[in-house]
């Protein structure tokens, strides 16, 4: 379940470093006579710039979900050895209920 959860993140990642790479190719592309406008280094700095905001917050949240995913992997062994110690007590008692009929 992690594992999916960590392949959905990267692809949103993804999604949104292609788009943004997206942006700046249209910078670099755009036919300055149309725009009347050059690109700047400051353009693709800003953009760069958000890109890494994008990343960081993305890394973030896989990170806060990996934390979750700890939690619940405890909580899980946890109640694995509930349910096997439960068994055991049942198995225990196996005997009693023979002869108790």
């Amino acid at each position: 379940m992690a594992e999916c959860w960590e392949r959905i993140k990267r692809r949103a990642v993804m999604k949104k470093i292609v788009v943004s790479l997206c942006v700046v190719l249209g910078f670099l592309s755009a036919d300055p006579v149309q725009d009347n406008k050059a690109i700047s280094n400051a353009d693709l700095i800003e953009e760069i710039r958000d890109l890494k905001k994008i990343i960081s917050a993305q890394n973030t949240e896989i990170n806060q979900l990996r934390k979750v995913q700890e939690v619940l992997s405890g909580q899980l062994g946890d109640m694995r050895k509930d349910i096997l110690s439960t068994r055991d007590y049942c198995i225990s008692l196996r005997p009693y209920i023979y002869n108790w009929r």
